[in-house]
């Protein structure tokens, strides 16, 4: 019979909010004494379970910088995690503004994403994010559920809110005699969400360079030890000849 072990590095001042597990690996989110919240997992990495961006095993606990620390860039307050989930080798993870992360295998289309390529790293699933509120996701064996809420009214009447009051604005504002016009540009600036899928989909498309790279490099090893091959087949057959050659002679 084993003991329950006590994991107190890296995390022995922080104070564990949620956990969950599926086979062989663990998810782990803390909080600190500053409000902010983290993400560990430990464990097996076969098929990219663990969301650290590469794949090999852990023995101690690794945190998940691309989805840890989160903080409201409005507000200037912490983020907060609702759930995580863990299927046999996939994990989800959702916030409580509404956006949900996932990564692991995705052999049985597990993840959602119309593929069946393995997510190393938590990738922003955007699916629900406009027109839905997620309030609750579960992982089990190789399947996943989400569970929202539909806001289509809410949507619309801030839509007309937002036009109406650009509407009074426009009425206020009276143009000065005189004065030459200019044009003002307001620039969107990028929400979190935004950001971290935008800092996630780069971290992917270097990932996809380096296996591109490994694999142009074993090709070359392959091709070289080839002509390896047929070059000492060659020096061989070569002796044969002059040996043959040589006792005729």
């Amino acid at each position: 019979m084993f003991e329950p072990v006590k994991i107190i590095r890296e995390i022995e001042d922080k104070r564990v909010i949620d956990v969950d597990g599926g086979k062989d690996f663990s998810v782990i989110v803390t909080k600190d004494r500053a409000g902010l919240e983290e993400v560990w997992s430990t464990g097996n990495n076969l098929r990219g379970q663990l969301g650290i961006n590469r794949i090999s095993h852990l023995q101690d606990i690794l945190r998940l910088d691309d989805i840890s620390s989160f903080v409201d860039s409005v507000k200037a307050t912490p983020l907060k995690i609702a759930h995580v989930a863990c299927g046999r080798r996939h994990t989800m993870l959702v916030f409580e503004y509404g956006a949900f992360f996932i990564w692991g295998d995705n052999e049985k289309g597990q993840l959602g994403d119309r593929t069946r390529r393995i997510v190393e790293s938590p990738f922003p699933k955007a699916k629900f994010e406009l027109k839905h509120n997620v309030l609750n996701i579960e992982s089990s064996y190789d399947n996943c559920a989400v569970v929202v809420e539909r806001l289509p009214e809410k949507i619309k009447d801030k839509d007309d809110e937002d036009k109406k009051r650009k509407k009074r604005s426009k009425r206020q504002a009276k143009p000065i005699e005189n004065m030459p016009k200019t044009i003002v540009k307001e620039v969107p600036q990028p929400s979190a969400f935004a950001r971290l899928k935008e800092k996630i989909s780069r971290l992917w498309k270097r990932r996809q360079e380096e296996i591109n790279k490994m694999k142009i490099q074993k090709q070359l090893q392959i091709d070289q030890e080839q002509k390896e091959k047929e070059k000492t087949d060659e020096q061989l057959l070569f002796e044969e000849v002059t040996k043959e050659t040589g006792s005729k002679k």
